[in-house]
């Protein structure tokens, strides 16, 4: 068409020319509609490789809910982002394609008269008109087009390879069910029996073994073609009573990280069973760290998201030693006891008008809201979290610039000493409905959509660069008390330690098991179950202060029980053991 009509050959150089030019002046708005949804998509994809990379962790913890939670709360934000950046997009999209129609219809008027006057043929006119209507279609979808599928033809092989894999969920109902049969047939049998001493501070249940009960392991075949030595076990059968220190030893290389991941339940048994019963709650911690970019209160309870008892959490720290931890944590915690401070403050008349709020959803008109939450129409309408946000404003600002005296110093910077705070406790308290309230309100306010989930998402997480990695793994091990499982697994918890640390770290196990539960009132020592812990020594020391110890051979693909006396150095079983 065009080399027999050159005077439309100038439509194939503007019609592109304006498509770009559209582009250039369009690019500033699409450009904006992206940057507001561009960082929600980043924090949805780093919530994403955050979650697949801690992924043991967060179940190990028993988080899966709330981070699946947290995942809906995020992608449902970043659709709503989208739509502006989507109507810019179709905008954009309509252009070329209405482009082609104006070129047609203009030319149409220009060159009609040529037609009629026979200057030019019919088909040289519609073969120019089937040409701009093909460029118009072919510079507005083909890129779209190729780019569309580009970017989404890896993620859909990655999402059919894992929507594909096989899960572990029968696996999991299969050894539940055995536990819980084990279960209870061992509480059948114990209610047989007379209950334990009243001094002894058990319940029948807590007589129960953790048995193993015909174990055997293996990896899958294909991993016996590593080349060296894999482990195995075979029919192993060993018992331990609640509340013991088990050491489990062996050589390097004889399998303990394996065995230890058995025993909390992170892999599953080939044939037999590891037996606990169904009331404990397994925890396994590792010797590396592992920590989420965010504050350092998320990440030492995040077994437990209500725990709130600062005092505990200070006892624990101090036990390992950990100021810098103490004084990073300074300004955080500031903020949660002036919040907690301010809830206690809340008068009758503003109990009213949180009641009135949860009646009408707004504290907008009370007096007491008038009173208390002054200023512009908006910001009484959300005084109910200002009581709280006007306190604390952001992590750290009421803070001192130095912590030396750690939490002791806190209380005196608010106005009193712990003797004064525990007086304001007791006087809070007179009122047991009111009290509630307070605390329901607190909660409330803190953990709405919109508040301190906010917050969390900009926290700074550059602590982690100002603590060593001994502080780290320490923060661990806190978290893992924090959480106070009755029956804890832990994989080499002396290996990051110099002589005297690990000393301490042995001294805070004995306690932890001791008192059932680390820093916990003693006078609760009773009301608490028996506290089983299962650990890797790294020395003859740590292995004899247990109070059971279990020898890995790994050549008879066995495990045996062994007095301390029986220890060799490296932990290699010795012949009587092996004739045992």
């Amino acid at each position: 068409g065009p080399t027999q009509d050159p005077d439309s050959a100038w439509v194939l150089v503007v019609m592109p020319g304006l498509m770009l030019v559209w582009g250039i002046c369009r690019s500033r708005a699409l450009s904006e509609a992206s940057d507001y949804a561009g960082p929600l998509k980043k924090i949805l994809i780093d919530l994403t490789t955050e979650v697949c990379a801690k992924y043991r962790l967060i179940a190990d913890y028993a988080q899966r809910p709330q981070m699946n939670d947290l995942f809906q709360r995020r992608a449902d934000e970043l659709r709503r982002s989208e739509i502006p950046e989507s109507q810019v997009e179709l905008n954009n999209n309509y252009f070329p394609k209405w482009l082609g129609p104006i070129f047609s219809g203009a030319y149409i008027a220009w060159a009609s008269e040529y037609v009629l006057t026979k200057e030019m043929s019919l088909g040289v006119f519609l073969a120019t008109l089937s040409v701009f209507s093909e460029v118009s279609g072919d510079f507005s979808s083909l890129y779209e087009r190729v780019m569309e599928v580009n970017t989404r033809l890896d993620a859909l092989k990655t999402l059919t390879i894992y929507f594909n894999m096989e899960t572990e969920v029968l696996l999991c109902k299969t050894m539940n069910r055995k536990r819980r049969q084990a279960t209870k047939d061992a509480w059948a049998a114990a209610l047989k029996n007379a209950p334990p001493a009243p001094e002894m501070g058990l319940l029948r249940s807590d007589l129960i073994p953790i048995r193993l009960e015909n174990l055997c392991f293996s990896f899958p075949p294909g991993i016996h073609n590593l080349g060296r030595h894999v482990f195995e076990l075979k029919n192993v059968n060993l018992s331990v009573a609640q509340g013991q220190l088990v050491a489990v030893v062996g050589p390097h290389g004889s399998g303990k990280g394996t065995f230890m991941r058995l025993l909390a339940q992170t892999i599953f048994p080939t044939s037999g069973a590891i037996l606990l019963p169904m009331h404990l709650r397994v925890l396994f911690v590792g010797q590396l760290p592992v920590l989420f970019d965010r504050s350092i209160w998320y990440n030492l309870v995040f077994g437990r998201p209500d725990f709130n008892d600062i005092r505990l959490l200070e006892t624990m720290l101090q036990e390992l030693e950990m100021d810098t931890v103490l004084q990073l944590m300074g300004p955080e915690l500031d903020a949660r006891i002036e919040a907690r401070r301010t809830t206690k403050r809340l008068t009758s008349a503003d109990l009213k008008s949180l009641r009135d709020w949860k009646a009408r959803g707004s504290l907008e008109g009370s007096p007491a809201s008038s009173r208390r939450f002054s200023g512009s129409p908006d910001r009484r309408q959300s005084g109910a979290a200002r009581v709280l946000v006007e306190s604390v404003g952001t992590r750290g600002s009421r803070a001192s610039p130095t912590h030396d005296t750690h939490l002791r110093g806190k209380y005196s910077r608010l106005g009193g000493s712990e003797d004064d705070d525990d007086n304001d406790d007791a006087s809070s308290n007179t009122d047991d409905e009111e009290s509630e309230e307070m605390e329901s309100f607190m909660k409330m306010c803190w953990g709405g959509a919109g508040s301190e989930e906010d917050i969390e998402i900009d926290e700074d997480h550059s602590w982690q660069d100002m603590l060593s990695f001994t502080e780290q793994v320490k923060l661990c091990l806190i978290r893992a008390m924090l959480m106070n499982p009755e029956v804890l697994v832990l994989h080499r918890p002396f290996h990051n330690y110099d002589i005297y640390t690990q000393k301490k770290v042995l001294d805070v196990l004995l306690k932890h098991k001791e008192n059932r539960g680390l820093g916990l009132p003693k006078a609760d020592w009773a009301n608490r179950r028996p506290r089983t812990i299962f650990f890797t020594p790294e020395s003859m020391e740590q292995a004899k202060a247990a109070d059971v110890i279990w020898q890995i051979d790994a050549a008879r693909k066995t495990i045996k029980q062994i007095s301390a006396t029986d220890l060799q150095e490296g932990f290699h079983p010795t012949k009587q053991q092996d004739h045992r």
